[in-house]
């Protein structure tokens, strides 16, 4: 009845016709605790410590007030006497008492004995179904072992017999979270947040829905959870990292120094510091941070391997290859390590090192899908899709359920030329992800560049099912409908994309259907609009570079990709571009140092290879051929740089070597102009 005082009395007069009294000792023990007069349940508490040693009620209440009071250590005793008590007792004693069955799963779950409190709650759960309390503690164990689905199973009752409780609530919505549904999870924790609002609830409903794609509701949850507890690393770090996505990485920083001071042996937090020092501009700043953290606990490799690519950046990828070696002599097996060393040596034009390096990353971790999922992607931007297949294979046999796998065996597949088997294995990567978004709409992208509509837009409804607003699959779902030639169907969406994000995207494929239609100036005017609203985009910027090329406008595609290079100098993407415009423009002599630039920073890119070859003949340079012939040794297989091999060879008098190439060229490409251009023009030196 919430009739505390007379509560206590009445138990006060039974203890004093009884002293002996168990249950009234304990029950008034309790009472006093929920109370917060723990000065007063300590007399009881010592009392059942005296004359009820062997009851293991007593210890657990112990270990409540032990724990409130900060004696950890106590309170860990205590609740291992409870265990220990619990475990000499007869199970069939223990199976006839709810009670000591509940208290043997609170215990257990306590002390991190996750495998016998299930035993005790399973078994007390069976006999009280209807207990909300007991269910949500099961509940969180199987969280807590990522058996989500479990989880679910067991809170579903919960839910219907309390369907206010917000921690309920709060644990489907994690559920839902782990399990790919952010859309899902947002509204369980709205749910959760309208019947008891705090800092946790708030925290799971930004993430929620910063993941569900609705990143300003998601972001003003979380700063709503760090203003209610910002002593809370629990809700400091995710709006620090909402922070940092925002592009206010000062902010970010001065969050995560606030968690510093209130825990300055935190070196997660010292590593977190780095990155958001980093994201600021700050180095200097992010190195001191990370050398902090290392210093502090010299086995936190995070902080290793983030130093490691700050040394990359600043340009010294022997330093950054040597702390990751480093750390592998300390600890041979760490995967991550491994990873990164790939990484790095692929950016350095040793590809092979690189696959060396993965390979050993197989062979530590068994299990691990990552380095077979990047070992397959190297190969796929190296143009040897036979390997990318086999590793890929190898990979979906370890693990035939991933979508992981399962997206890396259709990209291989796809390369090899096999569509049909690609198209089959990405319906059942669509199956698998269930309602993830992002994995529906990353398996609908390649299902549309295999041009089987029927799938990509199964796909993206299915992810519009999940997320109505989830802005990927909307601006995909505009390019399918462009691509299957409803121009004004695909034009109506983007508007109504526009209207409901007011994002630059909207503003881009409307662009994009601009360049379709081939009305180039309206493409441009688009183009120009997303940029001006978002001039960090990438996307934006080669979308309006295409559309001055398109329109004929090489003069103002070179002032943009000049722009763009000062504010991007190791962007390859930006390089080329620029270097195409200037082609465009006969700026030979200016587009041979673009390209030679590129070539000096990766000699292995036959692309740019290829084109200082041509910037080069028109120059009437001889080392034309040298490019000529290294851009064909990487990409053999590519109808343009035999063309510009084969017209070298001809411009520089070696007709009928030439003309190898440039038939070779022709059968690859046969309505390329320009090459049959070349053809008949060397057969016509022969005549």
């Amino acid at each position: 009845r919430g009739q505390a005082g007379d509560a206590l009395a009445a138990y006060g007069r039974a203890l004093v016709a009884q002293p002996l009294n168990l249950d009234a000792r304990l029950a008034r023990a309790g009472l006093l605790l929920d109370l917060g007069r723990d000065a007063d349940a300590k007399a009881d508490l010592d009392y059942l410590q005296k004359h009820y040693a062997y009851d293991p009620r007593g210890a657990y209440l112990r270990a409540l007030y032990l724990g409130r009071r900060g004696d950890e250590a106590g309170a860990r005793a205590a609740l291992q006497e409870t265990t220990r008590t619990l475990g000499l007792l007869a199970p069939e004693f223990v199976a006839a008492s709810d009670q000591l069955q509940f208290l043997g799963g609170l215990s257990h779950h306590a002390l991190g004995e996750y495998e016998r409190a299930l035993g005790y709650l399973s078994a007390y759960i069976e006999k009280k179904p209807r207990d909300v309390g007991a269910r949500k503690l099961l509940a969180s164990i199987y969280l807590a072992r990522r058996q989500y689905d479990r989880a679910v199973t067991v809170l579903q009752p919960a839910q219907r017999a309390a369907p206010n409780d917000a921690r309920v609530l709060a644990m489907l919505g994690e559920a839902a979270m782990r399990q790919g549904n952010p859309a899902r999870a947002a509204m369980l924790y709205q749910e959760a947040a309208a019947t008891y609002n705090d800092a946790d609830i708030q925290t799971g409903l930004g993430v929620s829905l910063i993941s569900a794609g609705q990143k300003d509701a998601g972001f003003q949850a979380l700063a709503r959870a760090y203003a209610q507890a910002p002593a809370s690393t629990q809700a400091a770090v995710p709006y620090a990292l909402a922070l940092l996505k925002r592009g206010e990485p000062k902010k970010a920083a001065g969050v995560v120094e606030g968690i510093l001071k209130r825990e300055p042996g935190n070196v997660a937090m010292q590593n977190l510091l780095g990155i958001t020092r980093l994201a600021a501009g700050d180095r200097a700043g992010a190195r001191i941070a990370y050398v902090a953290a290392i210093k502090a606990r010299p086995s936190f490799y995070p902080a290793h391997l983030n130093l490691a690519r700050l040394d990359e950046g600043d340009g010294q990828a022997e330093r950054a290859r040597q702390r990751y070696l480093g750390i592998l002599k300390a600890a041979p097996a760490y995967i991550e390590a491994m990873l990164e060393l790939a990484r790095l040596e692929e950016s350095q034009g040793r590809p092979a090192e690189a696959g060396r390096w993965l390979d050993k990353a197989k062979g530590a971790q068994a299990r691990d899908v990552r380095p077979y999922l990047a070992l397959s992607a190297l190969y796929l931007r190296l143009g040897q899709a036979k390997p990318a297949l086999d590793v890929a294979q190898e990979v979906q046999a370890m693990a035939p359920d991933n979508p992981d796998t399962l997206y890396a065996l259709a990209q291989a597949q796809a390369a090899v030329g096999n569509g049909d088997a690609a198209k089959s294995v990405l319906r059942q990567v669509v199956k698998v992800a269930a309602f993830q978004p992002a994995r529906l709409v990353q398996a609908a992208a390649l299902q549309l560049q295999l041009r089987d509509f029927e799938a990509t837009r199964y796909s993206l409804d299915k992810a519009l099912l999940a997320d109505a607003n989830y802005a990927p699959a909307l601006a995909l779902r505009v390019r399918l409908e462009l691509q299957s030639g409803n121009a004004a169907e695909a034009e109506r969406q983007a508007h109504a994309l526009g209207t409901r994000s007011g994002g630059d995207e909207a503003k881009r494929l409307l662009g994009e259907i601009r360049m379709a239609q081939r009305r180039y100036p309206e493409a441009i005017a688009a183009f120009r609009d997303a940029q001006a609203q978002n001039p960090a985009s990438a996307a934006n910027v080669f979308g309006l570079f295409g559309a001055h090329m398109a329109a004929g406008q090489a003069n103002e595609a070179v002032r943009l990709m000049r722009d763009w290079q000062r504010s991007h100098p190791r962007d390859p993407a930006g390089a080329h571009a620029l270097g195409e415009a200037l082609m465009a423009t006969q700026a030979w002599a200016q587009a041979r140092d673009v390209y030679r630039a590129i070539v000096n920073a990766d000699p292995k890119d036959a692309r740019a290879h290829n084109n200082l070859a041509n910037a080069l003949l028109r120059l009437n340079d001889a080392a034309a051929l040298t490019h000529a012939e290294r851009a064909r040794s990487l990409a053999p297989n590519q109808p343009q740089v035999n063309d510009t091999l084969g017209w070298v060879l001809v411009s520089q008098g070696q007709v009928e070597k030439g003309l190898r190439y440039l038939r070779e060229a022709a059968l690859r490409a046969p309505d390329d102009p320009e090459i049959q251009q070349h053809l008949n023009a060397a057969l016509g030196k022969l005549r």
